[in-house]
C-alpha cells in the first residue's frame, strides 16, 4: 500500500500462459475461506485471474483493523498493483457481498483507472444511517454481534456469551467490557452518534461519481436493502451513466442471499430461485471480456414481488406507475393489542383523537424477524408470524378491512404519525404487516425514529413533554401484493429490541446512560393531526 503496509493476497491463475482479465475480492473474513477458494477456481476455469485479499489488519494482512476506514485507498492501491502484474491484462472487476461489497464501492469511488465493473451484493450506502443509526436509533445487535465476532484478526465464536443478560446490560459503552473484551471501534461507533467527520469520510454518498458498470444485488429482508436501492438510484441520477451500465436485482432474501424458497416463516415457492452466480459470470464476461450476452437485454430493474411470488422487470425504481396512497389510522382510543379497535382506512379521520400506551425500557418489545443481521440463530430474520407479539398492550394495532381485491405496492413505505410523550427523549416504531385469512400476520417492512432526531441527526434536540410532534418513520423499500382476502395491519410502539437499543427515556447520553424511566405515549389520528402509512401503490394484485 502507499504507506508500505503489506496486505495478504492469494492469486489464482488459469493453467495456461498469458494475460487475463482479473477479478478482485477484498474481504475481512479470510482469503482462504472454502467458498472464496471455490469461487476463484471456478473463475480460473473460465479464463480469469483471481486475487483474494485480506483487508488491512485482518487475518494475514499487516496494519491496524479499523472497519470501513481504509478501504478506498487500499482498494485503489491494490488495483494499481494488479494492473502491473505480467498475468493481468489491466481489465479488472470486483465481486463480493456485505463488507466486500462496500470495498467495491470504495475502490470504484477512488477512480481506480483499471477497474472496469463491480458486482456489489447486499451493499450499504451511508455507513452512519445504513449500518449503525437508523433515524437516530443504534442498531445494537448487529453492531455488538459483528464486533465480538470480528474484533481480532480472525473471526471469533459468539455462542459463548449470555446474550440475554449482555444485551440488557447498561451502559452501552461498557458492553464490550461486560463481554470480557475491549473493542475500540465499537466504542467509537457509540461516541459518534451524530453524523460528523468520522462518518463523512466513509459516506458513499459524499464522494466522486462512479461511471463503470454496476450490478447491484440485494434482498427485501436484508439489513442493507435500502442501501442497495440507494446506491442504484444515485447512479441512476447521473445522466452520464447508461441504463446498460446500472442494474438492480432485489429478491426475497435476507443478508446471505441464499438461493432457496424458504425464509423465516414464509415459503415463496420455486419461482424464488435465481442463479446469481450465473448472472455474475455473465456480467464479468460482458465487461471484462467484451462478450455480448443476455446482460445487454436485462431490464434496469428486476424485482421479486412477494405475495404474487413472481419476478417483474421494470424500467425504473420505483415504477413510474407507483403513486402514494394514505392508509389512515382510526380508533375509539383502544387500539392496544390485536383485539383492540384500531382500524386502517383510506378514509381520512374526522373527530378521532388518540391512543395511549406505556413504554417500559425494562420490558421492550422483542425483535421478531425483519431486516436484521447477522446471527439468525440468536435474533431471527425475514418474515415471521407476529401473532405472539400482538397481545402486548404496548403495541397499537391498526388493521384494514378484508381486501376485496389485491393491492400491489412497489417502492419506499413511510409512516407519518403525530405523537406525544411525557419523556424528554423516546422512540417510536412502526411495522407493516400482511395478515392472512386465518390470522397469521407476517412482517413486511419496519422502522424506527428517535424523537430527538425527528428533524435531523446532525443536531438532535430533546422533546418537550406533552407536546405533539410530527414523526416520519422510513420503513424501507419493498415489492409485495397484499392479496384478495388478506388485510393490512400496522404496529406502532416504542421499541424493537435488540435490533435497536432501548431508549431509556431520560435524555441522558444514550451510550453512557444506565438509569431508565417509563414513558407514556400518545398517538393522535384526528383531522388536524392525521397519522397514516404511505403506500407506493402500483395497481391491483392477485
Amino acid at each position: 500500500m502507499r504507506d508500505s503496509i503489506e496486505l495478504s493476497t492469494d492469486v489464482y491463475l488459469p493453467d495456461i500462459e498469458g494475460q487475463f482479465p482479473t477479478v478482485l475480492i477484498r474481504t475481512p473474513y479470510g482469503n482462504s475461506h472454502d467458498s472464496r477458494v471455490r469461487k476463484a477456481l471456478n473463475l480460473c476455469s473460465t479464463g480469469y485471474a483471481v486475487a483474494i485479499q485480506d483487508v488491512r489488519g485482518r487475518w494475514d494482512s499487516d496494519g491496524e483493523w479499523n472497519p470501513w476506514h481504509c478501504e478506498r485507498n487500499d482498494g485503489e492501491d491494490t488495483i494499481h498493483w494488479l494492473s502491473q502484474q505480467a498475468w493481468c491484462n489491466t481489465r479488472i472487476g470486483m465481486i463480493g457481498s456485505s463488507y466486500s461489497a462496500f470495498t467495491q464501492w470504495e475502490a470504484a469511488r477512488s477512480g481506480a483507472e483499471h477497474l472496469k465493473c463491480i458486482i456489489p451484493r447486499v451493499a450499504p450506502s451511508d455507513i452512519y444511517s445504513g449500518v449503525y443509526y437508523r433515524q437516530g436509533a443504534f442498531q445494537l445487535f448487529t453492531a455488538l454481534g459483528w464486533s465480538l465476532q470480528n474484533y481480532r484478526k480472525s473471526q471469533q465464536p459468539i455462542e459463548m456469551y449470555d446474550w440475554e443478560s449482555l444485551l440488557m446490560s447498561l451502559p452501552l459503552m461498557d458492553m464490550d467490557k461486560v463481554s470480557g473484551k475491549s473493542i475500540e471501534f465499537f466504542r467509537d461507533w457509540l461516541k459518534h452518534d451524530k453524523f460528523d467527520d468520522f462518518w463523512e469520510r466513509i459516506d458513499l454518498q459524499s464522494s466522486c461519481e462512479v461511471q463503470i458498470p454496476v450490478l447491484s444485488i440485494g434482498g427485501w429482508y436484508d439489513l442493507f436493502a435500502d442501501g442497495t436501492v440507494a446506491n442504484f438510484l444515485e447512479m441512476r441520477s447521473d445522466q452520464a451513466v447508461s441504463n446498460e451500465f446500472n442494474k438492480l436485482i432485489m429478491g426475497p432474501w435476507a443478508h446471505p442471499l441464499e438461493n432457496q424458497s424458504q425464509l423465516g416463516d414464509m415459503e415463496f415457492g420455486s419461482t424464488a430461485h435465481f442463479d446469481l452466480d450465473d448472472l455474475e459470470n455473465k456480467w464479468l464476461d460482458r465487461w471484462l471480456k467484451g462478450e455480448h450476452n443476455e446482460i445487454e437485454k436485462m431490464a434496469p430493474v428486476t424485482v421479486f414481488v412477494m405475495g404474487a411470488n413472481q419476478w417483474k422487470e421494470e424500467s425504473e425504481w420505483p415504477p413510474q406507475r407507483s403513486h402514494n396512497q394514505r392508509l389512515y389510522l382510526h380508533s375509539d382510543g383502544q387500539a392496544n393489542t390485536v383485539n383492540g379497535d384500531g382500524v386502517l382506512s383510506f378514509d381520512a379521520p374526522s373527530d378521532d383523537e388518540y391512543d395511549e400506551f406505556t413504554y417500559d425500557p425494562k420490558d421492550p418489545v422483542p425483535t421478531l424477524g425483519g431486516n436484521t443481521c447477522c446471527f439468525p440463530e440468536l435474533v431471527p430474520w425475514g418474515p415471521k408470524d407476529q401473532q405472539e407479539l400482538e397481545c402486548r398492550s404496548d403495541i397499537l394495532c391498526y388493521t384494514s378491512a378484508v381486501l376485496e381485491e389485491g393491492l400491489e405496492i412497489m417502492g419506499m413505505v413511510t409512516v407519518v404519525i403525530h405523537a406525544s410523550s411525557d419523556a424528554v427523549s423516546t422512540d417510536f416504531t412502526a411495522k407493516l404487516i400482511d395478515v392472512y385469512p386465518f390470522g397469521e400476520s407476517f412482517n413486511v417492512v419496519d422502522g424506527i425514529v428517535r424523537a430527538t432526531c425527528r428533524d435531523t441527526c446532525l443536531d438532535p434536540n430533546l422533546i418537550e413533554p406533552g407536546e405533539v410532534y410530527k414523526y416520519q418513520i422510513e420503513l424501507g423499500p419493498t415489492a409485495i401484493v397484499f392479496r384478495k382476502g388478506h388485510r393490512i395491519r400496522l404496529h406502532i410502539s416504542s421499541s424493537n429490541f435488540p435490533r435497536f437499543d432501548r431508549n431509556l427515556n431520560t435524555g441522558d447520553d444514550f451510550a453512557f446512560g444506565s438509569e431508565c424511566s417509563v414513558a407514556h405515549q400518545r398517538v393522535y389520528h384526528s383531522e388536524a393531526r392525521p397519522s397514516y402509512v404511505l403506500l407506493p401503490v402500483t395497481g391491483n394484485g392477485q
